[in-house]
């Protein structure tokens, strides 16, 4: 799977996971209705949100435990946003403090 793939599946899967996450908790906390599959769905969308931000920490080239930062959704996804890129093909600004240099 290419990284352009790999981006889509992980904003796509975020994106319903999410909305079925909200969508499902909005229903049961209404008092009227009874349907015994809004958990699964709930459940579903944690799921769907939890593997985006498996694919996204694994584009990242992070440990797979960073996915926990998607339980706390929305804002654990600033936490994943803001993690730096540890993969072969990132781009990095050369620093002269960190190389010593700018003392």
């Amino acid at each position: 799977m290419t990284k352009k793939h790999q981006a889509l599946l992980r904003t796509v899967s975020i994106l319903l996971g999410l909305v079925v996450t909200y969508v499902s908790y909005y229903y049961m906390s209404d008092a009227n209705t009874n349907y015994r599959a809004l958990p699964l769905l709930g459940f579903l969308g944690i799921c769907l949100t939890l593997w985006g931000c498996y694919l996204w920490t694994s584009m990242k080239n992070r440990h797979w435990l960073f996915v926990l930062w998607g339980l706390l959704s929305p804002i654990g996804l600033f936490g994943i946003a803001l993690l730096k890129d540890k993969s072969a093909n990132a781009t990095t600004k050369d620093d002269t403090f960190s190389a010593g240099e700018g003392k």
